[in-house]
C-alpha cells in the first residue's frame, strides 16, 4: 500500500496498515495488545498516476484516549517533498482531530535526520515539544497541539 512512501517499511508498520485494511475482531485484539485503542482514520495523497505519495492518520492510545488523539504515519515520498503535500496532510489531520472532541492532538518524532525535517512544519501549525526522551544516538520528541 505505502511501500513508495515508506521504502524500508518495518514489519510493525505493515501490521498497522494491514489491521486498518482488515478490520475485524482479530485485528482489533492485535491493536489492543499493541496499546492502540482505535485507529480513527488514515488518508493518502496520490499523484496523477494514483501512486501514493503521502500518508497521515489518527489513532487513540491506551494511556490518554480520553484527552488526545495521535498523529500516525505522517510521511511524504522524498521525490514529492517541498511541494506543500505534507502541509495539506497535516492541516487535514488537524481539522479531523478537532472534530473528535478531545483537547489535544499529539505526535512523537525524533531528532533522526529522516524525521527532523518535519519539525518546522509541526511548529508552524502550533505543535510544541512537551516531553523529550534521550536515546543512545537521538532524542524522542513528544509534541502537542491544543485543539
Amino acid at each position: 500500500m505505502a511501500a513508495g512512501v515508506f521504502p524500508y517499511i518495518a514489519p510493525y508498520v505493515r501490521l498497522v496498515f494491514w489491521t486498518y485494511r482488515n478490520k475485524n475482531n482479530i485485528t482489533k485484539r492485535i491493536l489492543w495488545i499493541l496499546g492502540v485503542r482505535e485507529q480513527i482514520n488514515y488518508w493518502a495523497a496520490v499523484n496523477e498516476q494514483e501512486k501514493i505519495i503521502g500518508t497521515i492518520g489518527l489513532y487513540s492510545n491506551i494511556n490518554d484516549r480520553h484527552e488526545s488523539v495521535w498523529m500516525a504515519y505522517f510521511c511524504v515520498d522524498p521525490g514529492f517533498r517541498r511541494q506543500g503535500i505534507g502541509r495539506k496532510l497535516v492541516e487535514h489531520a488537524i481539522e479531523q482531530a478537532r472534530t473528535i472532541g478531545v483537547p489535544y492532538f499529539r505526535l512523537y518524532s525524533s531528532t533522526l535526520r529522516n524525521e527532523s525535517a518535519s519539525h518546522s512544519l509541526y511548529h508552524e501549525h502550533g505543535f510544541r515539544i512537551v516531553k523529550t526522551k534521550h536515546k543512545l544516538f537521538y532524542k524522542l520528541l513528544y509534541m502537542q497541539l491544543d485543539l
